[in-house]
């Protein structure tokens, strides 16, 4: 009974020092977690704030990692080197250390040439070679002037040579002028002479001019009558002839000749007559479909347009071959088409 008692006595320790050491373990746990997770988020906070100068992406590009090997030479975090860096290149720029790029970038937008693409020291070498080219401009500038005023010397020299032979001329021509002035005279003399003759002789003539317009419309007045009289007698025999003169010719009587053949690559067509029918180069032609097609207008007398037009580019002794000069759409030229010209006459 005592050794069972002593048995059930140890059991319990040992549970109860299992319970304090798994209750030990849970609180340690709760404990650790909470630190981890404490300084999970320190480690996030840290990390995004490194990430606002480097990301984890930029640290393996080369370029980055000569920067950052240059602040290390310096001594530097790489922040740092590159903000010397900066004021330095401002400083022998724009001699501000402390100026952004952005007011770099205003200051520039007023330079000639200095555009987003082009480097500073590309628009300094142009300057330089725009400063040169002027020099050289410049100097060739003043030795064409040194030129001009010598050479404008010269010509002073020249020109009062000429004043000098000018005023001889002058002289000359002033007693010239005197004779000339003297002849002018006399030539006067006979035109006022001249002129008399000129008004009588002139009077005479406008006398004889009044007859012969008198006469004139006399014989006017006369052919105007005539012709009233003659006008009436065309307007009687135009009534009597009219039926005449609009019944037109049969439409097989105005067919001068055929297509034979058509060749569409070129737009021309052959004809059936020839230098023996008096065909020759530039004559044109209206092309018909049918001889009934040419058939004139009974009011006016006109005959309708044809279908298409050709003109004659070639001749040969019994055919032709013609350019098509216009052509309706839907209507084309076919073989078996029928000619027409209206001054045509193969016989």
């Amino acid at each position: 009974m005592a050794a069972k008692t002593s048995a059930s006595v140890g059991v319990g320790v040992t549970i109860t020092i299992l319970s304090l050491l798994t209750l030990t373990l849970f609180v340690l746990t709760l404990v650790f977690y909470g630190q981890m997770n404490r300084a999970k988020r320190d480690f996030q906070a840290a990390q995004a704030d490194v990430d606002r100068f480097i990301r984890a992406d930029e640290r393996e590009r080369d370029d980055i990692r000569v920067i950052a090997d240059a602040a290390g030479d310096e001594n530097q975090s790489v922040v740092a080197y590159l903000r010397d860096q900066l004021q330095n290149t401002m400083d022998r720029v724009t001699g501000l250390r402390r100026e952004t790029f952005a007011q770099l970038e205003g200051k520039l937008a007023g330079v000639d040439g200095a555009g987003p693409a082009t480097p500073l020291l590309e628009v300094v070498s142009q300057r330089d070679r725009e400063i040169d080219r002027l020099t050289r401009a410049k100097e060739q500038a003043e030795s064409t002037r040194d030129v001009a005023l010598s050479d404008l010397g010269e010509e002073v020299e020249k020109i009062r040579g000429l004043n000098a032979r000018h005023d001889e001329t002058v002289a000359a021509l002033n007693s010239e002028i005197a004779r000339y002035e003297e002849e002018v005279r006399i030539y006067r003399e006979g035109v006022g002479r001249a002129e008399t003759d000129y008004i009588q002789a002139l009077a005479s003539e406008r006398q004889d001019a009044s007859e012969r317009e008198s006469q004139l419309r006399s014989e006017r007045d006369r052919l105007e009558s005539e012709n009233l009289v003659l006008q009436d007698q065309v307007q009687a025999l135009r009534g009597e002839r009219k039926q005449d003169i609009f019944r037109g010719q049969p439409e097989e009587a105005l067919v001068d000749g055929e297509v034979i053949a058509v060749n569409l690559g070129d737009q021309t067509v052959s004809i059936s007559r020839g230098s023996r029918d008096k065909v020759v180069l530039g004559m044109s032609f209206s092309v018909y479909a049918e001889p009934t097609a040419i058939r004139p207008d009974p009011e006016t007398g006109a005959y309708p347009q044809g279908k298409a037009s050709s003109e004659v580019i070639a001749v040969d002794e019994t055919s032709s071959t013609g350019r098509v000069l216009f052509e309706r759409a839907g209507n084309p030229i076919v073989a078996g088409d029928v000619l027409a010209n209206p001054i045509f006459d193969p016989t």
